[in-house]
């Protein structure tokens, strides 16, 4: 994504330069002070070491109860299906410490069974991604979203998820969305693997609903984007929120 500063004077635009982060950690932390900022979610451990691996960051987001795990990179050249993946199985195997670390973070008393193990997901945050990437991650089932960070000669920070490619159309992946559906977890505790994880779609409510319901969302959607173009569509387990 180019940037360009406005010349009023000269009414004419001159290119900003945009470099990556040379440092990982110096993404981490600026990303880590600022999470409710940038990506509305609350700041739970940094470094967190869990099985086999070391988690770069954990977060909470407390609108859908459920666990977010951040892995940062200066430039991203290994599967982030691979890792992620991994990382989605230690988190669920390994519960406990999740709810532990939380309840040290917020001086809470939560259990396992509190949270909605079903929404968790993995954020990759790098400077940027390969095709091969970003074509990994276009599943709707899969619970793991890519963002691009550049910092700016003037010290601005552009932060752009990569959207997939089946969240442009709605009925795009109805057969997949139908068949999540299908598969019930009794327990938000009892998601064990990564097969039971449902990232929720807007795809899911409105292959459930009317001509005329789905008429009247995209009117409203429409509308709302168009008074501000900054809001995010977010689908939980119950609702479609627009934030």
């Amino acid at each position: 994504m180019d940037l360009y500063k406005i010349n009023q004077s000269k009414n004419s635009l001159n290119k900003v330069r945009v470099s990556s982060f040379n440092i990982e950690r110096e993404l981490q932390d600026l990303i880590e002070n600022n999470l409710e900022l940038v990506l509305g979610i609350q700041f739970i451990v940094s470094e967190f070491t869990v099985g086999h691996y070391r988690l770069d960051t954990v977060a909470y987001d407390s609108e859908v109860r459920a666990f977010v795990i951040i892995e940062y990179k200066r430039t991203s050249k290994d599967s982030v299906v691979d890792q992620g993946t991994a990382y989605l199985n230690t988190l669920l195997q390994h519960k406990a410490d999740f709810t532990l670390a939380y309840n040290e973070k917020l001086g809470a008393r939560a259990r396992v069974a509190d949270f909605d193990w079903t929404q968790t997901r993995v954020v990759f945050i790098a400077g940027s991604y390969t095709n091969y990437q970003k074509d990994a991650i276009d599943n709707p089932n899969l619970p793991i979203e890519l963002y691009e960070a550049r910092k700016t000669e003037n010290g601005y920070l552009t932060l752009l998820q990569i959207m997939n490619n089946s969240e442009n159309s709605r009925f795009a992946n109805k057969v997949s969305a139908l068949s999540s559906q299908s598969k019930v977890i009794s327990k938000a505790a009892d998601v064990d693997q990564v097969s039971d994880l449902k990232p929720y779609t807007e795809e899911m409510f409105l292959d459930k609903a009317t001509a005329n319901i789905c008429d009247l969302y995209d009117e409203l959607k429409a509308a709302i984007l168009l008074w501000d173009s900054e809001f995010e569509v977010k689908p939980t387990k119950v609702y479609i929120g627009l934030r």
